[in-house]
């Protein structure tokens, strides 16, 4: 980045990992043409620990998100993947209004959401991380209106990235 950022390159940083916050002094020199975007797949803490094992929380995501945009830069967010509800996280909608006023807390200039990719070997991992089989049949069209009703309670601007299936 210390070589394409001066170039003029325009840059999405995107992790789940808080090791940008390393870079904010770089990034903030080339405000406009960097956007710093975090994932978050649930705000309840238990199921986080159960499908992101090896990540910083939600909460501590959001923090570098917003600390980011204290300085400057642009940010931005996805929810994804939106699970379909289950015994760790039943109210889905009560999820995503969690998370959406957390990250309308942040000031994340956009947020992106995707529900849970039935492919490749994804879906064998999560079910044996949970314990359960997951059922996503028709998921991703209930997701989506519940993602944009959660963003339109805070005022936050979204797109969902639909996944037919």
């Amino acid at each position: 980045m210390e070589k394409a950022l001066p170039a003029g390159v325009k840059v999405i940083v995107h992790t789940r990992s808080v090791l940008a916050l390393r870079d904010l002094d770089l990034l903030e020199r080339y405000a406009d043409n960097v956007r710093l975007h975090t994932s978050i797949a649930t705000a309840n803490t238990l199921f986080s620990k159960l499908i992101e094992p090896r990540v910083p929380p939600p909460q501590v995501r959001i923090s570098m998100v917003a600390k980011a945009k204290s300085r400057g830069l642009k940010t931005g967010a996805s929810i994804s993947p939106v699970f379909p509800p289950n015994r760790y996280n039943p109210d889905v909608y009560r999820d995503l209004l969690e998370i959406a006023r957390a990250l309308a807390e942040a000031g994340v200039d956009i947020v992106y959401g995707e529900s849970l990719h039935p492919r490749g070997e994804n879906m064998r991992y999560i079910e044996e991380a949970l314990g359960f089989k997951v059922d996503v049949r028709n998921w991703d069209y209930i997701a989506e209106k519940l993602f944009y009703k959660a963003l339109n309670e805070y005022g936050l601007k979204g797109e969902w990235i639909a996944e037919r299936y």
